[in-house]
């Protein structure tokens, strides 16, 4: 097996049972036949792991290097899929997502839990659709609860 830089084996074998054969129950295809060697699973797992890949966008680059003989790192960079994880920059994306939603924050801070949850997934999806779906979705609820609290 390849080596990991990054990630678990855990997540190889989750890439692997989910993904992976979902493509070849998918396509009919067997396994030998993939464009994606193993050592592109693990590298495409360490994106994951180190913050450059969301899962739903490492879910589309494993979906075009098993069409196509690409490296993720390689689908990466053609695409510019990088996920946004700098602090200052997604900070300065919910602060304008909540000034350009004024009402909206009033709303949330004095509406009641079930409100609130739905308020939040709004500016949420405000936040990622700003940074095109790129932005770091752990760091970005976080300064969300840092900034409607």
């Amino acid at each position: 097996m390849a080596a990991l830089d990054g990630g678990s084996a855990r997540d190889v074998v989750n890439w692997c049972v989910g993904d992976v054969l979902g493509f070849l129950n998918e396509t009919g295809l067997s396994p030998e036949v993939l464009p994606l060697a193993p050592d592109g699973l693990a590298e495409l797992v360490g994106l994951v792991a180190d913050g450059t890949l969301s899962r739903n966008l490492a879910r589309d680059v494993l979906g075009e290097c098993l069409r196509e003989p690409k490296r993720p790192r390689e689908v990466v960079e053609e695409r510019g899929l990088a996920q946004v994880s700098d602090e200052g920059e997604l900070g300065a994306v919910v602060d304008r997502v909540l000034a350009e939603h004024p009402d909206e924050v009033e709303r949330y801070r004095a509406g009641d839990e079930k409100a609130r949850k739905k308020l939040r997934g709004f500016f949420m999806g405000q936040a990622m659709a700003a940074t095109r779906g790129q932005g770091n979705p752990q760091l970005l609820n976080r300064l969300l609860d840092e900034r409607l609290a």
